[in-house]
């Protein structure tokens, strides 16, 4: 009784956070900024949307929600573009901002990764780095920046915030720094950045418990008020 107390409590908070916002849907950066989108993916909540690049603008940047493999879990946020090209002599930054909490009292975000999807021909280089920063002190969590290069190291580095000496965070200020840039005879392109973030059970906050306990409390008296009754 008690399991199926604890899930049906869960089950109506998060379903409570999650229709408090809409769904993200597939839309330019752009719109995004300029409307203040919270939106969620998953059973993430996502917002505070920015860009910042002297060569590109946040219209030529698209968000494409991606679902995680398993319902509401381990969502991920693409962003693609076709402007992140640089052709011989060319060099290309951008920076993307956005915040990613996890349901309130329910879920602690765990761990992150980053999937760079591009090419290189000759010497180009492309490369991102994803901060993950504290929203209190602003500060990187242990284990970010994540890197990423098109073709040099791994293509989908991922951090257990744990592992790298931190701890699960109920919400995550993110800098996503874009880089490309191409040499004589060389061509770079960043075609699509896929960032992820997953989860832990949170610990029941001092409320909630109470609650909890105090419904089992309830449960064991009818339980005892009934077994006395039979005997």
């Amino acid at each position: 009784m008690k399991r199926i107390l604890l899930v049906s409590i869960a089950g109506a908070m998060l379903a409570s956070i999650l229709s408090a916002e809409p769904v993200c849907v597939q839309d330019t950066l752009e719109n995004y900024i300029t409307n203040n989108v919270v939106c969620t993916i998953g059973d993430k909540i996502f917002s505070n949307w920015g860009y910042s690049s002297a060569t590109t603008t946040a219209a030529q940047v698209n968000v494409v929600p991606t679902p995680g493999p398993t319902p509401n879990l381990d969502p991920a946020v693409q962003f693609s573009s076709g402007a992140w090209n640089a052709f011989p002599g060319q060099t290309k930054d951008a920076t993307i901002f956005f915040t990613v909490a996890a349901p309130a009292g329910i879920m602690l975000i765990e761990d992150a990764g980053v999937v760079v999807a591009g090419s290189v021909t000759g010497t180009g280089t492309g490369t991102v780095d994803e901060h993950m920063l504290n929203p209190n002190t602003n500060a990187d969590i242990p284990g970010s920046p994540l890197h990423a290069a098109v073709t040099v190291g791994p293509t989908n580095p991922h951090v257990d915030f744990v592992s790298a000496g931190g701890v699960p965070m109920t919400s995550l200020n993110v800098q996503t720094f874009v880089h490309v840039s191409a040499g004589s005879g060389s061509h770079t392109t960043i075609s699509a950045i896929t960032e992820d973030f997953s989860q832990i059970t949170a610990a029941p906050e001092p409320v909630e418990t109470l609650l909890i306990g105090s419904g089992i409390l309830a449960l064991g008296l009818v339980w005892r008020k009934r077994t006395s009754h039979q005997s």
